[in-house]
């Protein structure tokens, strides 16, 4: 669904409904950190104009799958993403509930200190870094999509990754569990 859909759908549900408080749950992923800052952005400006509550967000670190853990980005590009979400956090945390300032600082801490993102993720960041190309060149051509939307800093260390071409490539059937390899 494209934003500004949701973001109408989310006006006329607040304008329209009764209830007290609207919550925005918020999968943190390697990709999303890129854009963070402008979605928060945004529910500042709807808390303005609709009341402190109105929406609130609500942060969920996403674990697995482990190619798409904030944390399964590079150091260079984890603390360029924590960096500028601290510079933001510092001039709006005002803006937000203590909940929400408590989420956020949780995000900061976990990009800064967290290594892996579960206790069974592969510890060589190698392999996450070939999972996360090889999942968005498919995603690309499926969707007909284009990588090439997230900053220069994502993008160009992206292309830096060699894909494992020893994975068997397997064509989608009719949905039945047959010749399932082992």
């Amino acid at each position: 669904m494209d934003y500004q859909v949701w973001r109408e759908n989310l006006i006329y549900f607040m304008e329209n409904a009764k209830f007290r408080s609207v919550t925005i749950m918020m999968t943190i992923t390697s990709v999303c950190l890129f854009s963070i800052t402008d979605f928060l952005d945004d529910m500042i400006l709807l808390k303005k104009q609709y009341g402190h509550n109105r929406p609130m967000v609500d942060l969920n670190i996403l674990r697995w799958p482990s190619f798409m853990s904030p944390i399964a980005l590079p150091d260079h590009i984890k603390e360029y993403c924590r960096t500028n979400l601290l510079n933001w956090f510092t001039v709006n945390r005002v803006h937000l509930t203590e909940g929400e300032n408590a989420q956020i600082q949780r995000l900061i801490d976990y990009i800064e200190v967290v290594e892996t993102p579960h206790r069974r993720a592969a510890t060589d960041k190698t392999y996450l870094h070939n999972d996360l190309k090889s999942f968005y060149q498919q995603y690309d051509l499926r969707r007909n999509k284009d990588i090439n939307v997230f900053p220069a800093i994502f993008t160009d260390w992206l292309k830096t990754i060699e894909i494992d071409k020893t994975i068997p490539i397997r064509l989608i059937g009719n949905g039945a569990i047959t010749n399932y390899d082992k």
